[in-house]
């Protein structure tokens, strides 16, 4: 019997380790880094996930071995170990539950993640030097994914759907009944085996017994109409609330985009006269002349009475604040999933219509070439968020960032090439209990993005594809990039101090005048990349590729690391093109070049080993 359990534990950790490999950790795209060598890795972290799944499911099925097939029978003759192992197992149960109710699930979360930071410790256990540096740049954030992807799904349970509650509480209803029938009336005992051997004749001679068979019998058949005619009032019921609720999205549709906003109006009046001329030859010609004037009706100031008042078109902004805030419900689909989409396209369209202007002023800055643009983006950043975080704009802001980008991921098909210039995720209305959590994005496709001057601090993008996404002027610091395709990406001057970017590739991408101070930038792809003016102070490049970067005496690689991974070179591509991987048989290097690279590094503060 214990071989039989034993077997299913070894299948259902197979299965479970297979479907976390597969949907979170993804160690297969091990197999695209640095060739056979990581194919070896991925497999060993396969097997190594599970086994510590299976010995995880020994330990959360252990109590009843160990109540079912003790190994030391008794403690002094007289306490079974079993018994007392399952009193240790429910008394830690109980103390996780009562530290979820009393310090919140905030709290449980990050002891749960110093668990998973424990367990990524005995992972690494065995490796050889090369893999394991390889699973830190490569594999050690993956657990990050999971865990938020756990979190994610624990903070958006909902509860069943009613059509699925009621008929559970109805047929659960019925067992009840019975049990207390089996109470009350202890001669129906119809737990009991003997009953079952009684014969029809034995039946009708009892008619209690009769009379609650029949009812007991015919109970599936009450049970099935009435669940028809449930589930009728229902839908009807629903249909009716949505078409209230499409008259009130109608309404605040019109409200958020600003119909109701008044304007200014402009009256052309034209004026058409006609004159007769008369020429020698006694022939008559028309000539007709047109006036025009223009006038401007506009809506003046409310007149200063007893009781001081907004003018109307303040009042028509008020409404529309008013009508975005009340969007958000739509947005998260309390009204029904058909609602959502609407309302996140309506929502899109006015942050498109609020950041035109500004977007066209980011493009006449980018266009001149100028040597130091620092000026020009900070003054922009200004006036970008100015704009996005008060009054609409602001609005806009909370109706799309709440829930830590839940209603963006929600979204996530209408995400590439969307225009959030000024987006600020760390509006103090989106923080909760001074925990400090801006949008969570992981795995998702963000090509083409415009997030200029957005505040994505602390931003969780792991494995998302940023290529070709506008991130000028950005705040990405301290946001997590792992394995972030950011290729052909414009970082000008973008903040990313802190960033945890082990694995990305920012091949040829725009990194002038940006900030890397103290990032992880561990086995990151440069290849092609402008690194003009860009400050690596403090930065970690170890296993970075630096294949044919465009560096100037601005560049600042101060107290940065390397090792003899780090790959610098000049070289002609053969195949391929940069933001893709890049392997060593696919360039040809020219030696010299290579060389005047090291140096100008190395002059620039990035200390290159003899090795590389």
């Amino acid at each position: 019997m214990v071989e039989m359990y034993f077997y299913l534990i070894i299948i259902l950790s197979a299965i479970l380790s297979g479907f976390l490999d597969r949907k979170c950790l993804k160690f297969r795209d091990l197999d695209c880094v640095n060739g056979s060598r990581s194919i070896g890795l991925a497999a060993s972290l396969r097997f190594r996930l599970f086994v510590g799944i299976f010995s995880s499911l020994l330990l959360l099925f252990s109590p009843f071995f160990a109540y079912k097939y003790p190994v030391i029978s008794t403690i002094s003759g007289t306490f079974e170990i079993g018994y007392l192992y399952v009193i240790a197992y429910a008394l830690f149960v109980a103390t996780t539950i009562l530290t979820w109710a009393f310090f919140g699930g905030e709290y449980l979360s990050k002891s749960i993640f110093s668990t998973f930071l424990c367990l990524d410790s005995v992972f690494v256990l065995g490796m050889g030097r090369r893999d394991k540096l390889q699973y830190l740049r490569h594999g050690a954030w993956r657990w990050d994914v999971l865990f938020l992807k756990v979190r994610r799904f624990w903070e958006g349970r909902r509860w069943p759907s009613v059509h699925l509650v009621r008929p559970s509480l109805v047929v659960l209803s019925f067992f009840l009944a019975l049990g207390i029938m089996e109470l009350i009336v202890p001669s129906l005992d119809f737990i009991n085996k003997k009953y079952i051997t009684f014969t029809i004749d034995g039946i009708s001679k009892m008619p209690q017994l009769m009379s609650n068979i029949i009812i007991i019998s015919g109970l599936p058949i009450v049970f099935l109409v009435w669940l028809f005619r449930d589930r009728n009032n229902l839908w009807s019921i629903e249909n009716q609330r949505k078409d209230v609720n499409l008259k009130d999205f109608q309404k605040l549709a019109e409200w958020a985009s600003g119909l109701h906003l008044p304007e200014d109006k402009i009256v052309v009046v034209k004026k058409t006269t006609k004159q007769d001329k008369v020429a020698k030859d006694e022939i008559f010609e028309t000539v007709k002349t047109e006036e025009s004037s223009n006038s401007k009706e506009f809506s003046s100031e409310p007149a200063q009475g007893s009781l001081r008042t907004h003018s109307r078109r303040d009042g028509a902004i008020a409404l529309q604040i008013s009508a975005i805030h009340q969007l958000q419900a739509f947005l998260r689909g309390d009204f029904g999933a058909h609602f959502q989409r609407p309302a996140f396209q309506l929502v899109k369209a006015i942050w498109v219509a609020r950041v035109k202007l500004l977007l066209e002023e980011m493009k006449d800055i980018c266009s001149v070439n100028n040597l130091d643009w620092a000026l020009e983006f900070q003054e922009w950043n200004k006036k970008i968020r100015l704009e996005m975080n008060s009054g609409v704009g602001g609005a806009l802001t909370l109706a799309l960032a709440s829930g830590n980008g839940n209603i963006l991921r929600d979204n996530s098909p209408d995400l590439p090439h969307i225009v959030l210039s000024g987006f600020d995720g760390m509006l103090l209305a989106l923080q909760k209990d001074k925990i400090h959590r801006n949008i969570e994005l992981y795995d998702l496709n963000l090509r083409g993005v415009q997030w200029q001057g957005a505040n994505l601090k602390l931003g969780k993008f792991q494995r998302c594809d940023f290529f070709e996404a506008q991130l000028q002027s950005a705040d990405l610091q301290h946001a997590s990039l792992q394995g972030a395709q950011m290729a052909l990406s414009d970082l000008r001057y973008a903040k990313l101090d802190g960033a945890k970017m082990q694995g990305a590739n920012l091949g040829a991408a725009i990194i002038f005048g940006a900030s890397l101070m103290v990032s992880d930038l561990r086995g990151v792809d440069f290849s092609g990349a402008i690194l003009n003016g860009a400050k690596f102070n403090g930065a970690n490049l170890e296993g970075a590729v630096l294949l044919n970067v465009k560096i100037d005496s601005k560049t600042n690689f101060s107290n940065s690391i390397a090792d003899a991974t780090t790959v610098v070179a000049v070289a002609k591509l053969k195949a391929g093109k940069y933001g893709q991987a890049i392997f060593p048989d696919d360039y040809d290097v020219d030696d010299d070049a290579t060389i005047q690279l090291v140096s100008a590094l190395k002059i620039l503060g990035l200390p290159i080993p003899q090795a590389a």
